[in-house]
């Protein structure tokens, strides 16, 4: 893998367009531009992901294991069947993302941002999501298993039908009634078959 500074700063970005199934393990990557990468069955295994731009990219069944990923942005980016294991993440944000049967294990993810993300059958066990937001975004049929749900908002969910908050604690915001404006954003999503 080649990397190209520019600037002489961070940012750094990758030359190559797609890294399907590459395996990086203990690599400070640390505000490196992955931006409309193709990241299917890679993994990052004990990696310092903090501060990278991930915005635009594909990612299938890819793994994040035991990284850090203070204040990384993924932003427009599909993201299926990925798990993010023992991720130390606070500041994560997503938006307008894909995070479909994406599992989040033992994470950190303390104020992060989900914003007008579908989240369908996304697993959350044992995350920390302290103060984190939740808005617009389409929550049926994810999962939260003990988590500490401490002053995290979930108050501007899109839909939440069928969502389980297994042995979450803690003062959170619950979900209110469908928003008519998200309602009405997911519904023209889903039904012209149209990705985020």
């Amino acid at each position: 893998m080649r990397l190209k500074r520019l600037n002489n700063l961070p940012p750094m970005e990758i030359e190559e367009e797609e890294l399907e199934g590459s395996f990086f393990e203990d690599i400070d990557f640390a505000f490196i531009d992955f931006s409309r990468k193709d990241l299917s069955k890679v993994t990052f295994k004990n990696c310092n992901l903090a501060c990278c731009n991930f915005s635009s990219s594909h990612l299938v069944d890819a793994k994040f294991d035991t990284v850090t990923l203070h204040q990384t942005e993924f932003t427009k980016s599909t993201i299926y069947d990925c798990i993010f294991d023992t991720a130390d993440a606070p500041n994560l944000s997503f938006r307008s993302c894909e995070l479909t049967r994406t599992k989040f294990w033992d994470c950190n993810l303390v104020e992060s941002e989900f914003n007008q993300c579908y989240m369908s059958e996304t697993v959350f066990s044992n995350a920390n999501l302290q103060r984190s937001l939740f808005s617009y975004c389409f929550i049926s049929y994810a999962k939260f298993e003990s988590c500490n749900l401490n002053y995290a908002n979930l108050e501007e969910v899109a839909s939440w039908n069928n969502a389980k908050f297994y042995g979450s604690k803690g003062n959170w915001k619950k979900p209110l009634k469908w928003w008519n404006s998200a309602e009405s954003y997911w519904e023209k999503k889903l039904s012209t078959g149209s990705r985020i």
